[in-house]
């Protein structure tokens, strides 16, 4: 099983994954495989007015066109010579229904994940319109898989690996199933932040279970940390919201670092996504009030700004999550914190393996205490003011939560 997107790195120490993977996988990736849940995953600082239930996913939403074969790829917008597959994620959700299932929340977690079956048997369901709930509930369909933006890189692929934009994807060897459980995050109609009258999304830290954890604390400069996400299919964007994203600092000051706030930026950092109006993807963060971070973040094309009294807009619409609105996407975040004195620190975002966001010559630090803490697990609509609510009660979910230290 390959871990090309949630871990789009060529080498680290060791990690840990909430996806199910065979033991002599994980032995050879280096990846600790645990369960979702808060106690494993070292989670803390919880919100006491949401909460982040374990559910059984919905189906990502059926194809009710069907792939082209090859010699339709001109009209279908697919490249010529590519087995009828859709070279983009847009090519593929423009193909897609609207249907969405929710399912009621689930007690166990175990269980082991189903694969693609055989590779003729992978590429027959490619080519076929998926018309049933039978075919459907197979969890096979390969361009399922390419929207949530996985396969297996052993293939003969012209994928760029320096760059991790893959171009042509041979979907034989696709072979990473979708999840059997996540977190959802419930946004009621009118609901904003999760501290507001009438809160929604969900909000907590994470630090990884406890080896992840204490090389943390022990002083890691570099670290990736992923997770899928999937928005219900008539998601509706209004104004903005955020997603989970990564944090640190010093001590307790590495907790609380957004929301407008000023005081000792230069002892903690917050950097998470952020989905705008159409769907526009971006970085918000908060990291140490210098001049050269402000002209590092607002080079980055092909927008960016510092918020008045809050976080920073780093490079709108350099990718975007509609391909989440009923489909999983990967979003991996990397961190490498400066050497002390310098300013050669980088924050680099994948989305589906493509890589969208790289910022270096960054300072997220002026003491060596200064830490890599995990992740602000921490999702909502807003800003801060009811212009921003979400619309109608809206859910999304979160699954395969993977963490790895590179140095």
């Amino acid at each position: 099983m390959h871990f090309k997107y949630l871990l789009p790195i060529n080498t680290y120490s060791h990690g840990f994954s909430t996806l199910r993977i065979p033991d002599d996988e994980s032995h050879k990736l280096k990846i600790t495989p645990i369960r979702l849940d808060d106690e494993t995953l070292g989670v803390h600082r919880v919100s006491s007015k949401t909460s982040h239930v374990i559910v059984k996913p919905p189906l990502p939403r059926k194809f009710n066109t069907p792939v082209l074969a090859a010699n339709e790829g001109k009209e279908a917008g697919v490249d010529d010579g590519s087995d009828g597959v859709p070279t983009t994620n847009t090519d593929i959700v423009a193909t897609a229904g609207t249907n969405t299932q929710f399912q009621a929340p689930i007690v166990s977690q175990g269980g082991t994940l189903e694969g693609l079956g055989t590779p003729n048997a992978a590429q027959t369901r490619l080519n076929a319109q998926v018309s049933s709930d039978d075919k459907h509930q197979a969890n096979a369909d390969v361009t399922t898989l390419l929207a949530a933006g996985y396969a297996d890189n052993s293939s003969t692929s012209t994928a760029d690996e320096d760059d991790g934009d893959d171009k042509h994807v041979d979907v034989s060897t696709a072979s990473v199933p979708l999840p059997k459980e996540a977190w959802e995050a419930f946004y009621p109609k009118g609901s904003i932040n999760p501290n507001a009258p009438l809160p929604g999304g969900f909000s907590f830290y994470l630090s990884g279970p406890t080896a992840f954890a204490n090389a943390l604390s022990d002083g890691a400069t570099e670290v990736i940390l992923s997770y899928r996400v999937m928005l219900e299919t008539e998601w509706e964007w209004v104004k903005g919201g955020k997603l989970p994203g990564i944090f640190g600092g010093v001590g307790p000051l590495s907790y609380g670092c957004t929301g407008g706030r000023q005081a000792e930026r230069c002892k903690c950092f917050n950097i998470r996504p952020m989905w705008r109006a159409q769907g526009k993807g971006e970085l918000y963060t908060y990291l140490p009030l210098t001049e050269n971070n402000a002209t590092r973040l607002a080079a980055v094309q092909p927008f960016s700004k510092q918020n008045p009294d809050y976080g920073f807009t780093v490079g709108r619409g350099a990718f975007s999550f509609e391909p989440a609105r009923g489909h999983w996407l990967t979003l991996a975040f990397r961190i490498k914190l400066n050497v002390i004195g310098q300013e050669d620190g980088e924050i680099q975002l994948w989305a589906n393996g493509k890589s969208v966001i790289l910022v270096d010559g960054l300072s997220f630090r002026d003491s060596e205490e200064s830490r890599i803490r995990g992740m602000h697990f921490q999702t909502f609509f807003g800003g801060h003011t009811e212009d921003w609510a979400s619309p109608k009660d809206q859910r999304a979910w979160f699954a395969d939560i993977t963490g790895a230290i590179i140095n």
